[in-house]
């Protein structure tokens, strides 16, 4: 799910809700 490639506010929404802010279709 979350990578350290991920755009910060990914990480923000990840850490606020549990979860991820796109799909993991990508990896």
């Amino acid at each position: 799910s979350m990578d350290e490639s991920a755009p910060w506010y990914a990480k923000v929404w990840n850490y606020l809700t549990g979860r991820d802010l796109v799909p993991d279709e990508q990896s």
